[in-house]
């Protein structure tokens, strides 16, 4: 009888470890499936995500050959839209109107002309300060954006007085390539 009791206490204990480890088993799948996954789903998606944007705007990275028709066909397009030289005063006409429908003081406007590499084109820039407040600054960089010339501005830097007056000088280089 002595053995009936052993035994039946050691069938306990055994259902007990086989109950207690099969408890741990599912609160480890739990835990698993509820936080490990979850985070391997989430560590997927950053990467995807990442890849996107990184290769946004590449057509065809394996064909270089593509890219280099494609970088050709912009840079024609590009020339195309620039004016012929013949039209150099047109252009410069045009900035000067951006720059004075606001009668903010300008710097006189030299401009220097040069080749530009290998291109075929010629670079006119010149360097000029504008003085005025904030608001006025910012009006003409955006009027000069929405001209159907392409001028690119080359260097931009603000100066503002200490005197406690809102006058802010904007000095600015200034380039427009021609055909």
């Amino acid at each position: 009888m002595r053995i009936m009791e052993k035994f039946k206490t050691i069938k306990l204990y055994a259902v007990s470890l086989v109950s207690v480890c099969s408890l741990l088993i599912l609160i480890n799948l739990v835990f698993y499936n509820y936080f490990v996954s979850v985070r391997q789903d989430e560590m997927c998606q950053q990467r995807d995500y990442y890849f996107q944007k990184r290769n946004a705007g590449k057509d065809n990275i394996g064909n270089k050959s593509l890219q280099y028709v494609n970088a050709l066909n912009a840079l024609k397009k590009f020339k195309n839209r620039l004016p012929s030289s013949s039209l150099f005063t047109d252009s410069i006409d045009k900035l000067n109107r951006v720059f004075n429908r606001d009668s903010l003081a300008i710097s006189k406007m030299l401009f220097k002309v040069s080749k530009a590499d290998n291109l075929g084109l010629s670079k006119c820039s010149t360097n000029l300060t504008i003085s005025g407040n904030y608001l006025e600054l910012k009006k003409v960089l955006a009027d000069m954006q929405k001209e159907d010339e392409i001028f690119c501005i080359e260097e931009l830097s603000f100066k503002k007085y200490s005197d406690g007056q809102n006058q802010i000088d904007m000095v600015l280089t200034i380039a427009t390539y021609f055909k």
